[in-house]
């Protein structure tokens, strides 16, 4: 907590292929039946393997970051499914899933404070938001997060278009 709160967090940055990121970050969590895992990459479904899309980043902490939003998605939805939407065009992603949504008194930014919580039954410190947009942040990105129209929470992950990598600029 205090060493991502520092203005010097110090990111190993090279290039890291966020499809594989994201996917490992999932499989660090408990994903049954219950929470089916869509992903989209330019508006198209992805049912195989995902093409490799290389950013320059802290791979650790940026899994972390995702590992985080993934985790609340499971932990605060009895089920449905987790959907993350990759644009590369503007190098956005969008994590959403069918929960209950975000609280009114923790819309906007107020949920990414140290010590909020969604719902105090869950166990939890209340720091996990929080240091997922410390870690954004410090990769010189934006994270909000609202309730999806449809239904359940969504989190739009949005890093300067400078961190893509040509096919040239990193070993496959």
């Amino acid at each position: 907590d205090a060493r991502l709160a520092a203005d010097n967090l110090y990111l190993d940055e090279q290039p890291v292929n966020l499809t594989e990121l994201l996917f490992s970050a999932l499989a660090l969590l408990q994903v049954s039946q219950r929470h089916p895992f869509l992903f989209v990459l330019n508006k198209q479904e992805i049912t195989g393997s995902p093409p490799p899309f290389f950013i320059n980043a802290d791979a650790a902490l940026l899994r972390i970051a995702l590992s985080n939003i993934l985790d609340n998605s499971v932990k605060y939805s009895e089920s449905g499914r987790i959907t993350a939407h990759l644009d590369t065009e503007q190098l956005q992603l969008t994590i959403f899933d069918e929960g209950p949504g975000i609280p009114a008194e923790l819309a906007g930014d107020v949920i990414f404070e140290r010590y909020r919580r969604g719902n105090s039954k869950r166990p939890g410190a209340g720091l996990g938001l929080f240091v997922t947009r410390q870690i954004i942040e410090a990769h010189g990105g934006t994270i909000h997060c609202y309730n999806h129209p449809a239904k359940g929470a969504c989190f739009v992950i949005r890093l300067p278009k400078i961190r893509c990598l040509s096919g040239d600029d990193h070993d496959s």
